[in-house]
C-alpha cells in the first residue's frame, strides 16, 4: 500500500513514518508539512492511505480532504 504523511509537526511525521517502516507492505511515498505541497503527488501517484493531521496552519485536514 502506498501512503503519504501530511502533518505540520515534524515529530508527528517521524513517529508515523517509523511505524510505517515496521509494516512490510506499507510504502511511504512522501511526507509533507504543507498539505498543498502534496497535491501534485496525489494527482500523479496511486495513494491508498493518507495520514493527515486535522489541525494545520494553512488548511484543516478536513477541508483539504473535501477539496
Amino acid at each position: 500500500m502506498n501512503c503519504i504523511i501530511i502533518d505540520d509537526e515534524q515529530h508527528a511525521i517521524d513517529v508515523i513514518e517509523a511505524y510505517c517502516k515496521k509494516i512490510s507492505y506499507i510504502n511511504v511515498l512522501g511526507t509533507f508539512h504543507d498539505p498543498l505541497e502534496a497535491v501534485m503527488l496525489l494527482k500523479t501517484e496511486k495513494i491508498d492511505v493518507v495520514f493527515l493531521d486535522i489541525n494545520m496552519r494553512s488548511i484543516s485536514g478536513i477541508d483539504f480532504m473535501k477539496a
